[in-house]
């Protein structure tokens, strides 16, 4: 019989976010022939066999391995074989941020290939995730906390600035954002690259979205990126102007997303 430890355990929700060691331990009854070898093999992240295991085994590959083991004694007799699952995420989550059309503010969303977010996808901006600090011109600076399930972290800053055109009477809301700063696995924070989001939108007297228009920038001076979507209630369209490309019309409202990558800002749609 082979029992197996794995340093460290798994998190509650499963997941590792370091290298694993497997240490494989094989017993035979007192009248027994003894233990002749123990077999490992290894499949998903890691792949390969060890006919006869002599120490720990390391697990350092992000992803899903699947071990399965089992023992031999001098006599011939094999063990049932046995399986452990082992998930390692080493990687920090990302975040996409786009305006939100139920709470008329800006969202923020957990994104992650492995793990996947532990905390709600949308973390709301007056939530427990969020710290505001006002200036005198009225923008915020909001920090948010995405957390995947392995327990890897990133936290970005986000400097927001609201305008109502109710004080003017024509019905007009804007928002402004800028997404500050990045700061991956307890790290450093990083300025995040220049960066640029402005929605404005129109409401009738029924509480209806009419008109929803989206700007996003990104890139460096020399090199600046914007996409502009206007969305249109009437017909029901969105319409994406991406630079010298042909506008692209798609049905209903779409909406833009300034998305993180190590540090990196890009938009999607």
């Amino acid at each position: 019989m082979t029992t197996i430890a794995a340093s460290p355990g798994p998190n509650a929700a499963g997941w590792n976010r370091t290298d694993v060691a497997l240490a494989f331990t094989a017993s035979d009854p007192p009248n027994g022939t003894g233990i002749k070898r123990v077999q490992v093999s290894l499949s998903g992240a890691h792949t390969g066999t060890i006919a006869n295991v002599s120490g720990p085994v390391v697990l350092s590959a992000e992803g899903t391995t699947t071990v399965t083991y089992f023992a031999e004694d001098n006599a011939g007799n094999v063990e049932p074989a046995k399986t452990l699952v082992v998930r390692i995420d080493k990687t920090p989550p990302e975040l996409a941020v786009q305006f939100d059309p139920r709470t008329l503010d800006v969202a923020v969303l957990g994104l992650d290939d492995l793990s996947g977010p532990s905390r709600p996808s949308s973390i709301p901006s007056n939530g427990s995730g969020s710290r505001r600090h006002e200036r005198a011109d009225g923008s915020r600076l909001r920090t948010f906390v995405v957390e995947d399930l392995a327990g890897n972290l990133l936290e970005m800053s986000m400097r927001v600035l609201p305008h109502c055109g109710h004080e003017r009477g024509n019905g007009s809301h804007r928002l402004e954002a800028r997404v500050m700063t990045l700061q991956y696995g307890g790290g450093t924070a990083g300025r995040a690259p220049r960066n640029e989001i402005v929605v404005t939108w129109l409401i009738d007297r029924h509480g209806r979205l009419t008109h929803v228009s989206q700007s996003m920038s990104t890139g460096t001076a020399a090199r600046p990126r914007t996409v502009v979507a206007e969305f249109d209630s009437k017909r029901g369209v969105t319409t994406i102007h991406d630079g010298n490309r042909k506008p692209i019309a798609r049905a209903g409202l779409v909406l833009l997303r300034l998305t993180s990558a190590r540090g990196s800002l890009a938009i999607q749609y």
